[in-house]
């Protein structure tokens, strides 16, 4: 079964034997021009099928199938039969002038001219309701035929975008303009939220600030308890240490005059060298104490500088 888009391309050959074959061989002048016709659209089918496929879409869905059932079983001598097929042909050259151009090429120019030359002639005028059909088909292919094809052209999808295009622009430009302002308040949103984020860090910063200060503050008072306790020992050991410092010399001196004394009663002689060698050691630990007392107060004025 051909495909409905190449009806005429694929059944050329019997299109060319049905034009060659349909000749007048009586004197029924209704059939002679029958005949007639069908030559001649044949003749134009044959030499552009393709553009008679491209054109001719709505026929070949609705009578494409009948039309080569009507070409196989062609006899020249039976008219009812080539009515039949006029009938047909001339649906078709009907849709393939009205979809041509007004200044098409010279292929669908004769078309038009075969068309107008059937009409203007009355080539099948004359005796056309003997043919009941036949009559019927061309007062439907000059008149509801047009207005199926009108509409068969209206819903195409082409022309349905061209139609649906100025909606479509103006439900984008709706929808862009939607979009621009939903883009323009989360620019304002995002910019609040920036600003605020930025308020917020600005204030942990002031509160992070403010903790260091606080911890900082706390630490300084810690070390100042702490040189405060040192200073105090200190102060205990330069005491301690001044104590001893005084109590040696006075232990000496107290030694030296209990022996000079004693001397002095037993009428004993003082030996001066002896009595400095006895004092040596005491002298020694008054110095080893007198460096230690300076290392602390040195220390003790070092951390007393500190604190003030």
């Amino acid at each position: 079964m051909p495909s409905p888009q190449t009806l005429f391309t694929d059944n050329i050959e019997l299109l060319k034997q049905v034009a060659q074959n349909a000749y007048s061989n009586g004197h029924d002048q209704l059939n002679n021009n029958i005949l007639l016709i069908i030559k001649n659209i044949i003749d134009e089918i044959v030499a552009e099928p393709n553009m008679w496929d491209e054109k001719c879409t709505f026929n070949t869905k609705t009578i494409g199938q009948q039309l080569i059932k009507d070409l196989e079983e062609f006899d020249a001598s039976v008219l009812l039969k080539n009515s039949f097929l006029c009938g047909s042909l001339y649906r078709f050259l009907v849709e393939y002038t009205f979809k041509s151009p007004l200044n098409d090429d010279y292929g669908s120019h004769t078309v038009n001219s075969l068309l107008h030359d059937i009409n203007s002639r009355d080539l099948l005028s004359n005796k056309l309701g003997e043919l009941p059909r036949l009559e019927k088909q061309v007062k439907y292919a000059n008149g509801d035929m047009k207005n199926e094809l009108v509409r068969e052209l209206i819903t195409r999808p082409e022309l349905q975008n061209f139609i649906n295009f100025e909606p479509l622009v103006k439900k984008t430009e709706q929808f862009h303009d939607k979009w621009e302002n939903e883009l323009t308040q989360k620019q304002l949103k995002s910019k609040e939220i920036s600003a605020h984020a930025d308020k917020l860090f600005d204030k942990i910063q002031s509160i992070d600030n403010k903790a260091n200060f606080i911890a900082l503050d706390q630490g300084f008072k810690n070390l100042k308890d702490k040189k405060e306790a040192k200073i105090e020992s200190s102060t205990k050991l330069l005491k301690i240490f001044g104590a001893i410092l005084l109590a040696i010399p006075l232990c000496i001196l107290i030694y030296q005059a209990v022996s000079f004394f004693s001397d002095f009663e037993y009428n004993k002689s003082t030996n001066i060298t002896s009595k400095i060698f006895q004092t040596t050691p005491f002298i020694a630990l008054e110095l080893l104490f007198l460096y230690f007392f300076r290392i602390i107060l040195h220390d003790h004025n070092a951390t007393k500088t500190q604190i003030d």
